[in-house]
């Protein structure tokens, strides 16, 4: 194989074999293009053109398979003049863009890395060019946009600051967990700009729409997926619980003393305060006690640690382990009904402020609750899509180190998840 197969270059498009020198740094190769035997004028077409200088191109080009330092092209051309309309013009080469002196593959090498979890910077270092560089190639040679509202959408948010606010909104289609689009924020007025674009035929196909407790998104499903059954998964409803029950505990905590027992506790063991108490992972949290032999679960280890210090922390946790137990499909709706009101009530009966809003949530949302559990949901569709979008989309930022161009980002992320799916 000679060093132009090598280079994936054709050897009819040159005039001569190819002249290589190694520098210290680089692997120099000089080659010259064909001089045309048809030539016509790009701006008047006229074939009165001859030829009027020489051009030399500088073009970088990296290549494994042959040496670990980077190649250059130094690449003759012709420069032609047009008798017609005295107009000039260079000898175009499929090796490089006009204008460009990075090579045509060490391009589509960058976009290929790029459908990985790695920044920027680190192609840049890979081919040895600068970052700017590597974002202008990603920006100019990738072309994606959303994708079709799906029978089943999902929609959340996700913290990233841009210039409308600290969160964008995600949403992706609940059944394949694919992702549909990134926008740019959550703001209702955003939002209502941006559905109100989108053909009433496209958004008469969504039959769900999974969403958390945020008003604004309602707002959205109202106005423009009429037809479309709202669901607040279990999810949102759990997280919801353990937000307050987190924000509790730490305040609780923060005013014992350091050295205590109950702090240690506490601090070292937040975790079975969030577990389901009634989970097979609650069930591998169990503790035996090495003098009386008794097994003591989650809930009891809980109600032990705090029943005679904060019985706020023990009333939340109380309420949220009757959401994990009550609100489950094993119920009928009407059982489920009586659970959900039960469970408002004491919400709202508290005398925590924090735990009254609770239920001021549930009820407002008391509908949307309930249709996760309805026969209509029947393969259990949940909001986990856009949670599991969110994951790979905090893989991609915990690598971008700090990548602040929503657009930019944008792409990014939809580049990456269409070409091979939400891990």
């Amino acid at each position: 194989m000679d060093i132009l197969s090598l280079l994936s270059l054709k050897k009819e498009d040159f005039k001569t074999a190819p002249f290589c020198r190694e520098t210290e740094k680089e692997f120099i190769i000089y080659l010259e293009l064909k001089i045309p035997t048809i030539r016509r004028c790009p701006y008047c077409k006229s074939n009165k053109v001859h030829i009027k200088d020489i051009k030399y191109e500088c073009i970088k080009h990296q290549c494994s398979t042959l040496t670990e330092k980077t190649i250059v092209l130094i690449i003759t051309k012709r420069r032609f003049k047009c008798k017609n309309c005295g107009k000039t013009y260079i000898q175009n080469s499929e090796i490089v863009e006009k204008n460009c002196r990075i090579s045509n593959p060490i391009r589509w090498a960058i976009v290929k890395e790029l459908k990985d979890f790695v920044s920027f910077s680190y192609v840049a270092r890979k081919f040895k060019v600068n970052n700017q560089t590597v974002m202008n190639i990603f920006d100019e040679m990738i072309r994606v946009g959303r994708s079709a509202m799906p029978t089943c959408l999902c929609i959340d948010e996700k913290r990233f600051t841009t210039d409308e606010g600290k969160y964008i909104c995600i949403i992706g289609n609940a059944r394949t967990s694919e992702v549909v689009d990134v926008i740019k924020t959550r703001k209702k007025a955003y939002l209502n700009e941006y559905f109100s674009k989108i053909p009433e035929i496209e958004r008469e196909n969504t039959k769900f729409f999974f969403s958390d407790m945020y008003e604004g998104y309602r707002l959205i499903k109202r106005k423009f997926f009429k037809n479309a059954i709202h669901i607040v998964d279990h999810f949102h409803i759990k997280r919801l619980f353990t937000d307050v029950l987190q924000k509790i505990r730490i305040e609780y905590m923060n005013k014992l003393d350091n050295k205590s027992k109950e702090y240690k506790f506490l601090k070292n063991n937040w975790r079975y305060f969030l577990v389901n108490p009634y989970s097979e992972k609650a069930e591998k949290m169990a503790i035996v006690d090495k003098k009386t032999g008794i097994i003591y679960g989650v809930k009891e280890l809980v109600y032990y640690a705090i029943r005679n210090s904060c019985p706020l922390l023990l009333e939340i946790h109380n309420i949220y382990s009757d959401v994990c137990q009550y609100l489950t499909p094993d119920y009928t709706r009407n059982e489920l009904e009586i659970s959900l009101d039960f469970i408002i009530n004491k919400c709202l009966s508290s005398a925590s402020k924090r735990i009254n809003k609770l239920g001021t949530t549930l009820l407002n949302f008391y509908n949307e609750i309930l249709a996760f559990f309805d026969n209509e949901n029947q393969y259990r569709l949940s909001n986990a899509s856009a949670e599991s979008i969110n994951s790979s989309i905090d893989e991609l930022i915990s690598v971008s180190h700090g990548l602040r161009d929503y657009y930019l980002f944008r792409k990014r992320v939809l580049y990456i998840l269409k070409e091979r799916g939400t891990k």
